[in-house]
């Protein structure tokens, strides 16, 4: 699974995987590099929701914009998606089959993600 929070970067010595372009760059490299080869992988994006936080900038729509530009780029199949809208997602993903449960909600309490976790 490769996550990011801002479409692109182009300042070398900032990069992170935080931001799209080096995040898919480096996710590929990583699964080329334990033997995947380019034919036998899939996408999926989700996610790209409007955030209310960064309301003069439609974030969500730029890094959706990003995955498909940079999939395309290294020419990796797009599979799926559920992008868009204003509604945050929740994957719930089985490694082992390759099912994904995807939740929309308005708003995560701290126990969302991290339910096995005590609360104090």
């Amino acid at each position: 699974m490769c996550h990011f929070q801002y479409p692109l970067i182009t300042d070398k010595g900032k990069t992170t995987p935080c931001y799209g372009n080096v995040a898919i760059y480096c996710f590929l490299r990583m699964l080329f590099s334990q033997g995947s080869k380019k034919k036998h992988l899939e996408a999926q994006i989700f996610g790209g929701a409007w955030n209310r936080e960064h309301a003069n900038r439609d974030i969500g729509r730029e890094n959706i914009n990003q995955a498909k530009k940079d999939l395309m780029k290294y020419s990796i199949l797009l599979a799926s998606e559920d992008v868009g809208g204003e509604k945050g997602r929740k994957l719930v993903f089985h490694t082992r089959s390759n099912e994904i449960a995807v939740l929309k909600v308005d708003n995560l309490r701290s126990d969302d993600w991290y339910p096995y976790e005590k609360t104090r």
